[in-house]
């Protein structure tokens, strides 16, 4: 691995502070993705989700989050590509896969889509970034991009640095996803399960119906069907039953791949 520095520690902190996912959106919050941006000094980064082929250095997305001024998110919402198919390169353990792994400079200055696409819109992607959880249906990935009046290329630190960023990337995705085990094992809802959470975090029902948007009706609704699905009786017996077999967000039982 490649050398870090002082900065790079405080980057990562900041990122390890910052990384979280919203599942409702099913993308990073802007923080995380601003401090991975700062991290390595790059203009873009895109989120994907979907089947994201692990041969191809390519992925297509329907959502990208590009950082603006003030390092402001905006989500848009037409479908760009990252389409290029320059190499068979299957991802490699670490997950991260720089475009110098996958062609020559020259090639890729010669290449269909550098020339049709990336000139036209000055991006320069450097590296893709697998953040699929092992045993998850769904692909995740990242591309980081550069603008390409920066005359810079990924190297070793970049690598380095994607690497330990990726393991920070990864908390909470397999925290998402070991929820989503636990729901398919017990028939919990998505918003069951946030109730009973929310019933964890002391909340009474009408808190949770302000939080949730909600009726106190629709709240005691979605803790009755709990409870039935839990053999549980009361608030406590249910966060017991949940916590004796892992269902906390926090359960991290998954093995990250």
């Amino acid at each position: 691995m490649s050398a870090v520095s002082l900065r790079d520690v405080r980057g990562l902190l900041e990122l390890a502070r910052t990384a979280e996912y919203e599942p409702r959106q099913n993308a990073f919050t802007s923080g995380g993705l601003t401090a991975l941006l700062e991290l390595l000094e790059a203009d873009w980064v895109t989120y994907c989700e979907g089947h994201v082929n692990a041969r191809r250095f390519a992925v297509m997305n329907e959502v990208e989050t590009r950082p603006f001024e003030g390092h402001e998110f905006e989500r848009v919402l037409d479908t760009h590509f990252h389409e290029f198919t320059l190499a068979c390169c299957p991802t490699p353990s670490d997950g991260v896969v720089l475009i110098g792994d996958v062609t020559t400079a020259r090639s890729w200055r010669r290449s269909r889509v550098y020339n049709e696409w990336c000139r036209e819109v000055h991006v320069e992607p450097q590296a893709r970034v697998s953040l699929t959880v092992s045993g998850s249906a769904t692909g995740r990935s990242l591309m980081i991009d550069l603008a390409d009046d920066t005359r810079r290329v990924f190297g070793e630190r970049e690598r380095t640095l994607l690497q330990l960023a990726r393991s920070l990337l990864l908390r909470p995705l397999v925290e998402i996803e070991a929820a989503r085990q636990v729901r398919r094992a017990l028939r919990l809802t998505r918003r069951e399960l946030e109730v009973l959470e929310l019933v964890r975090a002391g909340m009474t029902n009408g808190e949770i119906a302000t939080e949730l948007f909600v009726s106190p009706a629709t709240v005691r609704t979605h803790l009755e069907h709990a409870f039935s699905k839990l053999h549980a009786h009361t608030r406590t017996e249910a966060l017991a039953r949940l916590d004796a077999i892992g269902a906390r967000p926090g359960a991290t039982s998954i093995d990250i791949g």
